[in-house]
């Protein structure tokens, strides 16, 4: 009889269910790791199966279960023929977390690295206005402005003035071939100590090709319509640019109105989905007619500014 015992008691300690359930739904936990342990030694281990279900077939002091995502368990009780234990999930507390998010730097416009091919900057008392259009759908944030220059005599200073976009569209009245025109809006304001402008001097060393003026710690961001970007140069008289005669009806020009404080010049600009064109000064606007009489023939401008952005991830 003693031995018919002690062979069920073996039996038993040999046959002894483990169930891993969570704590919080009971549900089982598959894949649980189960380790056993006797006399401070690893004698048996495994998983759990899809039942949360494990057997452990010897004697032991102890068992440690653990799951990832959930707080480790200790089990040293060895009267119960099936264990059922509930693991905690495992709370994580950050006390700082930075985040970074990814960063593509891509450039607009359309300026050459090649001197032999230059363009204009501008011409003096004249705003050569840019539009760059945003085409993602990412925030883009300017980071430089680049200039593509030729000869610059002595250290000039150069402005920029940047406009959002009217999305107003209008016809245009007197012109027979009726482009479009879109209408300049109000400065964008905050620039840099509460300024519209942002003025920059180049000097002795940056009178030929590519100046990059580094405008980030303004913290201009392209809006989705586009942003729109005058610039002209003080006290220099700079015509070096490439002169195009327009001919073809599909070139016509989108056309911009630029009113400024101390003037009424009128800056027309022609874009299409490959490059943009400057086109140079043609006249003031009359102060009580807002109608536009361009010289004909028309003479365009390749532009010289271009930006570098930076795209930010979402």
């Amino acid at each position: 009889m003693k031995i018919i015992i002690l062979l069920l008691g073996l039996f038993f300690f040999q046959n002894q269910k483990i169930v891993v359930l969570d704590a919080n739904t009971d549900e089982p936990i598959q894949s649980a790791t189960i380790l056993v342990y006797k006399d401070g030694k690893n004698i048996q281990s495994g998983n759990t199966n899809e039942k949360g279900e494990f057997y452990i077939k010897t004697f032991y002091d102890s068992i440690i279960v653990h799951s990832i995502g959930y707080e480790n368990y200790k089990y040293t009780e060895k009267d119960k023929s099936n264990i059922i234990i509930h693991l905690n999930e495992k709370v994580t507390i950050l006390k700082e977390v930075t985040v970074r998010a990814n960063k593509k730097q891509i450039i607009l416009g359309d300026y050459l690295k090649k001197s032999s091919k230059t363009r204009v900057i501008s011409k003096e008392g004249s705003h050569f206005a840019v539009l760059f259009k945003n085409k993602t759908n990412k925030q883009l944030w300017i980071k430089s402005i680049l200039l593509n220059i030729k000869r610059i005599p002595n250290t000039t200073d150069v402005v920029f003035d940047f406009y959002s976009i009217d999305t107003i569209q209008r016809k245009y009245k007197s012109y027979s071939k009726n482009p479009t025109e879109t209408l300049l809006t109000e400065l964008i304001p905050n620039i840099k100590k509460n300024l519209n402008s942002y003025q920059y001097k180049l000097n002795a060393s940056q009178n030929k090709g590519i100046v990059e003026v580094k405008i980030d710690t303004l913290n201009l961001k392209i809006p989705k319509e586009g942003i729109f970007i005058s610039v002209y140069t003080k006290n220099i008289y700079d015509n070096v640019g490439i002169k195009i005669p327009i001919t073809s009806i599909i070139q016509l020009p989108e056309i911009y109105k630029h009113k400024t404080e101390d003037n009424n010049y009128c800056v027309f600009v022609a874009l299409n989905d490959i490059r943009w064109q400057n086109i140079n000064l043609v006249e003031k606007c009359g102060e009580d007619n807002d109608d536009f009489h361009p010289l004909s023939p028309m003479i365009y401008y390749e532009p010289s500014i271009g930006l570098k952005v930076e795209e930010i991830a979402n």
